[in-house]
């Protein structure tokens, strides 16, 4: 079983706080770090402007990976809320 990802209370306050900015849509992010251990947000703009999915812009997404690379640091996770559902996975988030 994989660690559990750790992720410092300011930046999971961050982390919702952009969730309810982009109410009613659903908002998304990168989550970068070392291990299993988040350093840094990345807040990132939801292309589909939808409440039910998401799509993260590809020249901000260029920029942030070009931002990690330079930091030393990994994508540990991708994060997007579910204003108008429950949170389960959906097909584009298995795929």
């Amino acid at each position: 079983m994989p660690d559990a990802l750790i992720i410092p209370e300011k930046i999971f306050k961050e982390m919702l706080d952009h969730c309810k900015a982009g109410y009613p849509d659903e908002a998304c992010g990168i989550l970068a770090g070392i291990d299993n251990r988040v350093q840094k947000i990345y807040k990132m703009t939801n292309i589909d402007a939808s409440p039910v999915s998401y799509m993260l812009d590809s020249k901000e997404q260029f920029k942030v990976m070009k931002d990690m690379r330079k930091s030393g640091l990994a994508m540990l996770a991708i994060f997007h809320s579910h204003p108008s559902s429950a949170a389960y996975p959906s097909a584009k988030d298995i795929s």
